[in-house]
């Protein structure tokens, strides 16, 4: 790859480094919602709430007025901070190849990241407490492209909250390796798209076993019929995307308890098919009850079926190779962007002691 001219980057690790924006977006929602846990937590604790959900709300909207009050200045205050920060990171002004400056750039990064989960749960109650009341829909409306602002510019300034160079450089080296790893276990995979095996098979037995239940049963075509067929298909494909997650979850787990926490969730779903299979039996029939099972059961254990080194096409359409295929791909992404990382803070360092 090609240096660009000037100070722009090659990659996201280059001159100017900052993380993947899928990473900056998960820690903004992972900081708003344990504010939003912990605000609730308190609630509970200091307010007078009773059990009664309908008191919980009246607090709740109590709180909202009173915030909304004082919302659309205290955003103003957050933006004003957080627009001095960008001014200061993104000019690079604060840039430079000393220690400090890494450090500074990551601490506004992280301050911009724990603004917007402090704001969260004030936007949350003003939104309860505008409900219904025009006035306050009204000043809603002029709080939430503020707090749009906000958001945006929190996620410019976190994507800039990385660690210093030789950290990075020791985590890029640890990726590199496990993707070179993985690109050698996961080598007998599905050569499909990973969605094309979760969704396409589960959905035609879904509809086949639906059809079969309506012959079974001399149900006459109709779009109630239709709707049968899309309710199999359905369940069949929840239930494949569920046995997928946990195929996922089981092949990179590492110990006995992360290979059994994968197993919960399937196991729930059992539990329903259990449940609801029983209650057909009963309202509808035993052949119903038993169709329906099949529908949800075999996508459920069809990770069990392992794929086939020898033939190539039935490795293609399990669960298994699907997963494969997806950790396969994965591995092949993390290792380009971890080489490409590892180039460019080499490159970055070798310039930073020539100008030393």
């Amino acid at each position: 790859m090609a240096k660009s001219q000037g100070s722009n980057r090659v990659t996201r690790y280059g001159e100017w480094p900052s993380r993947p924006l899928k990473e900056t977006i998960t820690d903004v929602l992972g900081l708003s919602m344990v504010f939003l846990l912990i605000t609730f937590m308190f609630i509970q604790v200091a307010l007078p709430v009773s059990s009664d959900f309908s008191d919980n709300v009246a607090v709740m909207r109590a709180l909202g007025r009173s915030i909304l009050e004082e919302f659309g200045w205290i955003l103003g205050f957050y933006l004003t901070i957080l627009l001095g920060f960008y001014v200061v990171t993104v000019t690079g002004q604060i840039r430079g190849t000393g220690e400090k400056a890494w450090q500074t750039s990551r601490t506004l990064g992280l301050y911009s990241t724990a603004i917007v989960g402090f704001t969260a749960p004030a936007l949350l109650l003003s939104i309860v407490a505008a409900i219904g009341d025009v006035e306050r829909v009204a000043k809603l409306m002029l709080v939430i492209p503020a707090y749009c602002v906000l958001v945006f510019l929190s996620i410019s300034l976190g994507s800039y909250a990385v660690n210093d160079p030789k950290v990075q450089e020791k985590l890029a080296k640890a990726k590199l390796k496990r993707a070179s790893r993985d690109l050698t276990r996961f080598r007998n995979r599905s050569t499909l798209n990973p969605l094309v095996v979760v969704f396409i098979p589960p959905a035609v037995l879904g509809m086949t076993l639906a059809v079969v239940a309506m012959l079974v049963h001399q149900v006459p075509f109709s779009w109630a019929s239709l709707w049968l067929c899309l309710i199999f298909a359905g369940m069949s494909v929840a239930h494949a995307w569920i046995a997928f997650g946990s195929v996922k979850t089981y092949m990179k787990a590492s110990s006995l308890m992360g290979k059994l926490a994968a197993l919960f969730l399937p196991a729930l779903f059992l539990l329903f098919l259990a449940f609801s299979g029983t209650a057909f039996a009963e309202l509808i029939s035993v052949r119903f009850a038993i169709l329906w099972g099949m529908a949800g059961l075999i996508p459920l254990v069809s990770p069990l079926f392992p794929g086939n080194k020898k033939w190539l096409w039935i490795n293609n359409w399990t669960l298994a190779g699907a997963a494969s295929a997806y950790f396969y791909r994965k591995a092949e992404q993390d290792k380009l962007w971890a080489s490409l990382q590892i180039e460019s803070i080499d490159n970055d360092t070798s310039i930073s002691q020539c100008n030393g």
